[in-house]
């Protein structure tokens, strides 16, 4: 079996260097070293290629959750801990203009622009009957606002996303190739379970545009209804790694 130890120590310096080109201070005068943690997480994911419909019941519906409701996936996250104790021990390492927002908030989590490259979401689901889905979803740039920190974590995000998916099923035209940007609105409830581990369950709904028909390419525009792929749902479950790293800053 591979050794995969290797992948949250790299993500974690891919992270922290490029949180460096944010973080460091323009007129930082003093050199210190900054204990940054970097959180990673992982975890299963349920995805439903559905339209929402209201037509007598609130629910799912179309050809393609017909054929298969749930397909199986990753849901993968990286970002540094920026929290108000880090900034009261390392004040330089902050740009004076983000120190009391920070000690206001409690705590900020980035992802640097670099780290776009990673999807948020894997969607690999093989063949359960005639029905299966390959792909990636990748968050481009987003926002989150988390309301409650203690003794949980409960938050609420918004981001631009691409999807790009090969998916099987007696309902579109093969092969099916969806290609789409959108918007991605998540909730989420993160619990620490020890200092350096915790779990977090979620749900997000992706909001694709234009549509795409099932009987047609990737050009074809169709409507927001189940003749269409526009909306995806998904339900997750994540464990978050937070790993260490010393950070030098200052000239």
């Amino acid at each position: 079996m591979l050794n995969m130890t290797w992948i949250p120590k790299l993500m974690a310096v891919a992270t922290v260097a490029a949180v460096g080109l944010w973080t460091v201070d323009a007129d930082a005068q003093q050199r210190g070293t900054a204990e940054v943690p970097v959180q990673v997480g992982v975890g299963p994911t349920g995805s439903m290629l559905a339209s929402p419909v209201v037509d007598g019941e609130v629910g799912w519906g179309g050809a393609l959750f017909d054929d298969q409701p749930v397909h199986s996936g990753l849901r993968l996250d990286v970002t540094a801990v920026i929290d108000s104790d880090l900034v009261d021990r390392h004040p330089r390492l902050v740009p004076g203009q983000y120190r009391s927002q920070i000690q206001q908030m409690g705590e900020v989590r980035y992802r640097p622009g670099v780290l776009a490259a990673i999807p948020s979401s894997l969607h690999l689901s093989p063949p359960i009957g005639d029905a299966q889905a390959w792909g990636a979803t990748w968050s481009l740039i987003g926002v989150g606002l988390a309301p409650i920190s203690e003794p949980f974590r409960l938050s609420a995000g918004a981001s631009l996303i691409g999807t790009l998916m090969y998916i099987g099923s007696e309902s579109v035209e093969a092969p099916y190739f969806f290609a789409r940007p959108g918007i991605e609105i998540n909730i989420d409830l993160e619990v620490p379970v020890t200092e350096r581990f915790l779990i977090s369950l979620g749900w997000a709904s992706q909001f694709h545009a234009p549509p795409q028909p099932l009987s047609e390419n990737l050009i074809a525009a169709g409507s927001f209804d189940q003749h269409s792929l526009w909306h995806i749902s998904q339900f997750y479950v994540q464990g978050h790694f937070r790993i260490p790293y010393s950070y030098s800053y200052g000239r």
